[in-house]
């Protein structure tokens, strides 16, 4: 995705309502001066995504309270988005979420300023349909995070990416061509294909996980005999991996785990016996289908950061949230 093409064309979308010119920072984002009518000059920090659902919003202003980036220059978040329909338009304004979209859609509410525009149709059609219908597959969702986490995989050929995501040979073709119509992929004709913009695709498989492919992963929840059970448990890599807040736990040493979830290989039953776990829906601990190949190299055994940051993304809890940043660092760091 052409992050800057998008915001150069919403800036130009907007421009006959609000001006805003770049301005220098210290942490490498991108930072926008506005120049409000009826109130002194503000500062944004952009924040380009691709918007298919209102969990994408959600997140974004979950995040937004708990992320430290541009708080010391004083920096609200801007979301710069392809396109924002009328009804994420509404869900933005009740989040009080400002954004502006390549169409000149906009919601921005600061002090002084108040502008919402909605309504406006979107410019790029084709581009809109393969955005919504690639994060709408649960086996688009599996092809990405493979190709993600596994860098010599992105250059592999389809039967490889299917073999490792365990999706059909078919499924992946599609996954392929709408990464490169979107930006994410080049072509790879006369060279090796490259992952582009890979941190904006990172958090769109993140926000887009819990609602697309967590459910399809046979979850089922189990009762413990003890609260810290977890400490004494030992996976084999090979077959389990914690994941959720365990994993946070082994990665940043942050968050007290109070809930404990598994991506496993191994069969629920002899799981059951081997942990000692009681089948309990309202149980702290959460099995699920692992959907990439395990490695028996990572110690302790937790699944890859980024997976981790979904997990917690999905909880909605504050101080898993907290962590989530921790982890989205690493994460970036890596």
């Amino acid at each position: 995705m052409d992050n800057q093409g998008i915001i150069d064309r919403a800036l130009e979308a907007i421009a006959p309502v609000l001006q805003f010119e770049p301005v220098p920072n210290r942490s490498g984002t991108t930072h926008l001066k506005a120049a409000l009518p009826e109130a002194a000059e503000h500062i944004f920090e952009a924040q380009v995504r691709l918007v298919a659902r209102v969990q994408t919003l959600r997140t974004l202003k979950a995040l937004d309270a708990t992320a430290s980036m541009g708080e010391e220059e004083g920096a609200d978040q801007l979301l710069i988005a392809p396109f924002i329909s009328p009804t994420m338009a509404d869900e933005c304004r009740r989040l009080c979420l400002n954004f502006i979209d390549t169409s000149g859609n906009a919601f921005i509410r600061v002090p002084g300023c108040h502008v919402f525009i909605t309504g406006i149709p979107r410019r790029d059609d084709a581009q809109a349909k393969a955005t919504v219908g690639m994060w709408s597959r649960p086996s688009a969702l599996r092809v990405i995070f493979n190709l993600l986490t596994q860098r010599a995989l992105v250059d592999g050929t389809q039967r490889d990416i299917a073999e490792a995501a365990g999706v059909s040979l078919g499924s992946v073709g599609p996954v392929i061509k709408d990464l490169e119509n979107l930006g994410f992929l080049t072509r790879g004709i006369d060279s090796p294909r490259r992952m582009l913009a890979q941190d904006t695709l990172e958090t769109e498989w993140a926000t887009h996980y819990s609602v697309t492919l967590r459910e399809k992963l046979n979850g089922k929840r189990y009762k413990p005999l003890t609260e810290n059970w977890w400490k004494d448990a030992h996976l084999d890599a090979e077959k389990a991996q914690w994941g959720g807040e365990v994993a946070a736990f082994h990665q940043t040493s942050y968050l007290k785990p109070t809930e404990a979830t598994i991506y496993s290989k191994i069969p629920r039953s002899d799981l059951i016996v081997l942990f000692r776990l009681k089948p309990d829906p309202k149980g702290s601990v959460e099995v699920l289908d692992a959907f990439w190949p395990l490695s028996k190299s990572i110690d302790p055994p937790t699944v890859p950061p980024l997976l981790v940051y979904a997990d917690l993304l999905a909880s909605r809890d504050d101080r898993t949230l907290e962590a989530a940043q921790l982890v989205l660092k690493r994460l970036r760091d890596a």
